[in-house]
């Protein structure tokens, strides 16, 4: 098969894909309607990823980093029992008993 040939296939399918306006409009608007869709839905504010509860806690956080960390965070909670059973239930993620 000669190139010359291989070209003129190739221009002329080219073509008939440019003529059909149902195969180029899916071809063009659907990966931008998807892009647009995705976009929309997953965009917004972040949300924390984890609740970690603190017990007895003084409310003296300020200077420490780690309290600052990003996706996190701390509950103060008083009650140890009550915070455990929310760490067997998956409210929180972690207990921590800063004493």
């Amino acid at each position: 098969m000669s190139f010359k040939r291989f070209w003129t296939v190739f221009v002329h399918r080219n073509w008939e894909f440019l003529r059909d306006r149902s195969s180029l409009t899916w071809n063009l608007l659907f990966p931008i309607s998807l892009i647009a869709g995705f976009t929309f839905a997953f965009s917004g504010p972040g949300l924390d990823l984890y609740k970690v509860g603190l017990l007895n806690d003084t409310g003296d956080r300020n200077g420490s980093e780690f309290f600052q960390t990003r996706y996190i965070r701390f509950i103060p909670i008083t009650d140890s029992s009550a915070a455990l059973i929310k760490v067997e239930r998956h409210q929180l993620d972690m207990l921590l008993d800063p004493a």
